[in-house]
């Protein structure tokens, strides 16, 4: 990102309530890779607005509005540090996004909230879905320490929208 990206970022952290700001990520194709992220109350973790096309704004322009989410991707973030030292710190054991949903609902769980500004957007490596054991392990450990938080679906993602991706997509 550039000079002028992390200046923005920094503007929302700024915020005594904001832990961490969150960056659209894309891939080489110029599709989304996440612009936050998104979880179910079956303890999954999915990218939002994953597959479309990085121009695109998304249901209410949510792919292109900074706001708060139910979790950002690490892949480019910004935390506080007084956030970071609330917490119990990184779960080195769950993967990628699991990972970072665990470290923004820790955030939370501090009283802190997460944001993400999809108007600074950076290209990354293709995504890699875990496999199904240690997604299914990852869901496991999600439903345990978070199980209350997560029976009602991210607060962020309309229940009448499609479960299991996170495109905002009426069912």
């Amino acid at each position: 990102p550039s000079m002028d990206d992390i200046s923005e970022m920094m503007g929302i952290l700024c915020r005594r309530n904001v832990a961490a700001v969150g960056a659209k990520t894309v891939d080489s194709k110029g599709e989304i890779v996440q612009c936050g992220l998104v979880y179910f109350e079956n303890g999954l973790v999915r990218p939002a607005f994953e597959g479309m096309k990085k121009n695109k704004k998304g249901y209410m322009r949510r792919a292109a509005q900074i706001q708060f989410a139910d979790g950002v991707s690490f892949d480019c973030v910004l935390i506080r540090r007084d956030a970071l030292e609330m917490t119990g710190g990184i779960m080195d054991m769950l993967p990628k996004n699991y990972l970072d949903m665990d470290m923004c609902l820790q955030f939370k769980h501090s009283g802190f909230k997460v944001a993400i500004d999809p108007q600074v957007c950076v290209e990354v490596g293709e995504y890699t879905a875990p496999d199904e054991v240690a997604e299914n392990r990852a869901r496991l450990i999600m439903r345990e320490r978070w199980g209350e938080i997560l029976k009602d679906g991210g607060i962020f993602y309309n229940p009448n929208f499609k479960r299991g991706n996170a495109r905002f997509e009426l069912d």
